[in-house]
């Protein structure tokens, strides 16, 4: 029996309302989240949640997003079409909306003739597909049209923002990062709607650029991202953060001059492709490693950059010794195989040199980069 007063009663009625709706039991009705774009068969997002397509400026992010936008246009797919292995659901009368903040005008319209051509549609429905370019708004204006937009289309299930950090003032704000995505997190439940928000990466590591991105990581419900190798000329989708499925092996294409689009490589060209990518990834974080844990040395010996090494693949020491002295000696051999040092001798008495030649490297110091086994360099 409640012997609380009836102002004290009051008081807890009213706070505990705060909270119907958000309890959840082992009984609780709720449905897994509704795949929506799939990305070579694993769902990258989903109706009611935010995802990210990120990448290198120039990468190959507007042109990945036109496929998920095309996909989304088409009731019927053709058996033998070629979306880069990007799979959008239809979902008949509920409106599709792209924002450009990015490209000029006269692109942004070359895009949205790509997406019907693709689609397969000769005249675009503006009522079901609305394109938006607001380049040219300063940010303030582009946000509060954003804010409006997802209140004035609530029936819409997909959107797809090109340019994210445009809507605040600096990526690397804080508050306003936090408060746009928890809004557009909100309006995704809100609607049940789809929300695919375009983003640069840091050159350095490849993480979302600034704080948004930062947010972002910790809240979407998949992020993608577009690689290039402009040697080769070929891009490549990689997954980065899926929630809701397996990661999938990475997509390969390139631009068909024929066509005038992207288009996908053929299976033993990707493979290839692909270890090539994987290769270099691994020879440029190896190659940080090494800048930072010979630093301006001359000479080492092994057990000493070894130790090196070790303390910055696990600065907490969570593994155990054997695990943690394996996992360094891999990382020698592996710099020795790719030229960056010299081993001389052998045994305990083998010393490391370095085999390229370094300008200006740093000084080592253990606790320079505590948290992280690839440092920013500049070479």
């Amino acid at each position: 029996m409640n012997n609380l007063p009836p102002q004290s009663l009051k008081i807890q009625e009213s706070f505990l309302a705060r909270f119907t709706g958000s309890e959840i039991t082992d009984e609780s009705d709720i449905l897994d989240p509704v795949p929506f774009v799939t990305v070579n068969g694993s769902t990258f997002a989903s109706l009611g949640d935010i995802s990210f397509v990120s990448g290198a400026p120039k990468a190959g992010k507007s042109s990945v997003t036109g496929f998920i936008l095309a996909t989304a246009l088409m009731k019927d797919k053709p058996k033998n079409l070629d979306s880069l292995s990007i799979v959008s659901s239809y979902q008949d009368n509920r409106p599709i909306i792209y924002i450009d903040t990015e490209q000029h005008p006269a692109h942004t319209k070359k895009r949205l003739k790509l997406v019907l051509k693709m689609a397969g549609i000769e005249r675009q429905n503006t009522a079901l597909f609305k394109v938006m370019n607001w380049r040219t708004f300063p940010q303030q204006q582009r946000h509060d049209n954003l804010i409006h937009a997802l209140d004035t289309y609530k029936n819409a299930c997909l959107w797809v923002i090109d340019g994210i950090t445009d809507f605040v003032t600096s990526a690397n704000n804080e508050e306003a990062g936090n408060v746009l995505i928890s809004h557009l997190m909100q309006k995704a439940s809100e609607n049940n709607a789809a929300i695919i928000l375009l983003i640069h990466e840091n050159p350095q590591n490849g993480k979302l650029r600034g704080h948004i991105g930062s947010e972002a990581e910790r809240k979407c419900g998949g992020a993608i991202s577009i690689k290039k190798d402009r040697e080769k000329g070929v891009h490549f989708i990689e997954p980065k953060y899926l929630r809701d499925a397996e990661d999938f092996t990475p997509v390969v294409f390139r631009y068909d001059t024929i066509l005038n689009r992207m288009v996908s490589v053929d299976s033993q060209a990707a493979q290839i492709a692909i270890q090539e990518q994987r290769d270099k990834s691994k020879g440029s974080e190896n190659k940080q490693l090494y800048f930072k844990c010979m630093g301006t040395d001359k000479t080492l010996s092994r057990a000493e950059f070894r130790k090196r090494i070790e303390h910055e693949i696990d600065p907490d020491s969570k593994r155990p010794t054997a695990a943690r002295e394996k996992a360094a000696n891999r990382k020698i051999e592996e710099m020795d195989k790719g030229f960056l040092i010299k081993l001389n001798g052998s045994g305990k008495a083998q010393t490391v040199e370095p085999f390229t030649i370094i300008d200006e490297p740093a000084a080592y110091q253990a606790d320079l980069f505590p948290n992280s086994i690839i440092p920013t360099i500049q070479t």
